[in-house]
């Protein structure tokens, strides 16, 4: 909506003005209808002029037309109003000359011009009247003319100077004051019209911020939605190469950017290294092996080292001039950090073909997409190195199973057999014959087959059902985990008694301080402990015998090295 000129605005002045005239004209006429009906009928039971009543009956008839048919124009429903004044003041002048009613009825018809037409109006309409005044005035001084009531006297020309200069005393205070009138009705109607002016103005400002605010909202909207997204693309994609390659080109699709590019830092947080890329020209970076040095080269340089987003444009105070050759169509870049772990290990690099295309609210939406982006890169690395831990866990694992159970399986016998006759055991399982149908199942633990199991049914017995073999090889599972179990007991007994037998050898060792009484007490218990037939302790160089303690011969040898000193070792 555009401001009015003021030719528009003098119009709506008159309009409004009009508007108040029509229906103050419409109020009269019907007032008017009502009570000069009661000034109608005594005039005509009173008057006895014919002429009079003639008048006054067909200006009665004229005054219901105009009042009661609205397709009649203004002007002359105004104009026949206003003659009717005019016939009544002349007809009041002709009747009892300037001391009757035709000074009210003149009054009124200045005042009645002036409200119905224009203070102009209202001063011609007072010439009019003062002019008819001093024409039957004049024929009326000359004899020329006599008065229709005999009573009052018409040939004074005092009297009717004094009514003249009454009418025009009256018609003057009546046209001041209609102009007044009119001139502080305009000056409201035209400050109504500055203030519904300024509200239309500011009603027009604020439709067109509303607007604004709206197309802002949709965008934001969009880019919510867009970021939402990608934000879901993000927590679905685990392959670290594969999240890259697709967000690229998502957030490129779905923000309507030229070009989109990932760049990741290397080990020496030296150089941001094109990782992945959604414009034709990207992919070309990319097999050229495109990187910018930290710090130094372009946009995604400067947001690498100091870890704050930042956009580029090619016009204004800080206009940046674009030559890149792979992508010769930008005219906008913005990069953002990602950042994992309070640390900047790459850039989202986001490039338009349009000028001006990147603002701070892109930002605040594409940075939240960067962050996401940034943990799920960690998590995909950390994932990455933890399956790698856990692959070499596993074969460690695996390895230390096998071994653990082929030292295992030399000292115990490698199986067993259920027959109609009995268990027995097997010297060698893979050499046994079977016969009939045969449903061999390994015994697996932790990936690696320590053993099988061999099942056989009767040649007229029906075949094994897969719902049979899943039951069997739960049983498998289970003794694979019973007999690994067991293994570990076994060797956890074993361990606890070699640590009883080092404790127990240990605290006897310990009750005494006598050296030849503790060789004599270690070769004792070793002994024992191990059913030996012979336990032998020295001290001393191995091509010298310095002390020799058995527990077959409790007797005391005593040698002295070449310093004559008893040794210990």
């Amino acid at each position: 909506m555009t401001t009015p000129t003021p030719a528009e605005s003098n119009a709506a002045i008159a309009f409004s003005f009009q508007e108040w005239r029509e229906n103050f004209l419409r109020i009269v006429l019907r007032g008017t209808v009502v009570f000069g009906l009661f000034g109608l009928l005594p005039a005509l039971f009173t008057n006895t002029d014919p002429t009079f009543f003639v008048v006054y009956f067909i200006s009665y008839i004229a005054l219901l037309i105009v009042a009661f048919v609205p397709q009649i124009p203004y002007r002359f429903r105004a104009g026949t109003f206003i003659a009717l004044f005019y016939i009544l003041g002349l007809s009041g002048l002709l009747d009892t000359g300037i001391w009757g009613d035709s000074r009210v009825f003149f009054v009124a018809l200045v005042v009645i011009t002036g409200l119905l037409i224009s203070p102009r109006a209202a001063i011609n309409a007072g010439i009019i009247s003062l002019v008819t005044t001093g024409i039957v005035a004049g024929l009326v001084l000359t004899g020329m003319y006599q008065l229709t009531t005999k009573v009052i006297p018409g040939g004074d020309s005092v009297l009717w100077l004094s009514g003249i200069g009454t009418i025009i005393m009256l018609d003057a205070i009546m046209i001041t004051g209609l102009t007044l009138f009119q001139r502080e009705f305009e000056k409201a109607q035209q400050r109504n019209l500055q203030s519904l002016n300024a509200l239309e103005a500011e009603r027009d400002a604020l439709e067109k911020n509303m607007e604004l605010r709206a197309s802002e909202a949709l965008k934001k909207t969009s880019q919510l939605q867009a970021a939402s997204k990608v934000a879901r693309q993000i927590a679905e994609i685990r392959d670290l190469q594969t999240l890259l390659t697709n967000i690229s080109v998502m957030v490129a699709d779905q923000f309507n950017f030229y070009h989109v590019g990932v760049f990741l830092l290397d080990d020496k947080q030296q150089y941001a290294v094109l990782q992945a890329a959604s414009s034709e020209g990207g992919r070309r970076m990319l097999q050229a092996g495109h990187r910018l040095e930290v710090g130094v080269q372009g946009i995604v340089g400067y947001v690498a080292d100091r870890g704050r987003p930042r956009i580029a444009l090619d016009v204004g105070a800080d206009a940046v001039f674009f030559n890149n050759p792979y992508l010769p169509l930008t005219h906008s870049e913005m990069a953002l950090p990602l950042i994992a772990r309070e640390k900047t290990i790459g850039v989202l690099d986001a490039q338009s073909e349009r000028p001006q295309a990147f603002t701070q609210d892109d930002i605040e939406v594409l940075q939240t997409v960067a962050d996401q982006l940034a943990i799920a890169i960690e998590n995909a690395r950390l994932l990455s190195e933890t399956e790698a831990i856990i692959s070499q866990f596993e074969a460690l694992t695996s390895y230390q199973t096998t071994e653990a159970w082929e030292n295992y399986l030399k000292e115990r016998m490698p199986g067993y057999q259920y027959t109609p006759l009995g268990i027995r055991p097997l010297s060698n399982p893979a050499q046994q014959q079977t016969q009939g149908k045969v449903l061999r199942i390994p015994i697996k633990l932790r990936g690696q087959e320590i053993g099988f199991m061999n099942l056989t049914r009767k040649d007229t017995s029906p075949n094994w059902s897969a719902r049979e073999q899943e039951v069997i090889e739960e049983v498998a599972t289970q003794v694979a985990l019973a007999l690994d179990n067991n293994r570990l007991l076994e060797e956890t007994q074993r361990n606890a008694a070699r640590d009883q037998l080092i404790a127990n050898v240990s605290s006897r060792i310990r009750e005494t301080l006598d050296m030849e009484t503790v060789l004599q007490t270690a070769a004792t218990e070793l002994r024992k402990a191990f059913g030996l037939q012979e336990a032998e302790i020295r001290l001393g160089p191995a091509d010298h015998q310095i002390v020799d303690s058995t527990a077959e011969n409790t007797s005391r040898k005593k040698s002295t090295d070449s310093n004559g000193h008893n040794g210990s070792h």
